[in-house]
């Protein structure tokens, strides 16, 4: 009610206009970024009680590649994901226990993970 009323006047068009245009060219400003493809460690408890009483533990988020396009990005996210245990990534070490599951995730470079899952990351 309150946005309604301000936009009435010709001030409060020109900020709802800017506002809109801001965003237009934040949205497309991604498409022309490097794009970089993280990964995330999460080890498995060889008991199967602590992984439900402890949860698994996780890793710092890493970049493992920079990439000037975005398909070619989520195209190498598609193949690491597809190896997801340790021990058939190439120049893994086997015989560590617990299998390392890695999490990949394309994201554009002013963006940082703080966490990376199969649900997605933020």
């Amino acid at each position: 009610m309150i946005v309604a009323l301000y936009v009435r006047t010709i001030t409060g068009r020109r900020i709802l206009l800017a506002v809109l245009c801001v965003l237009a060219l934040a949205t497309s400003a991604f498409a022309d970024c490097t794009w970089l493809l993280w990964y995330q460690t999460e080890s498995t408890w060889t008991y199967n009680l602590l992984n439900h009483w402890l949860g698994p533990t996780r890793g710092n988020p890493a970049i493992q590649n920079e990439y000037a396009l975005r398909e070619a990005c989520m195209q190498d996210q598609a193949k690491y994901n597809s190896m997801k245990i340790q021990e058939e990534l190439p120049g893994s070490r086997k015989g560590l226990g617990a299998p390392t599951i890695f999490h990949y995730v394309c994201i554009p470079l002013p963006l940082k993970p703080i966490y990376i899952g199969s649900d997605g990351w933020r």
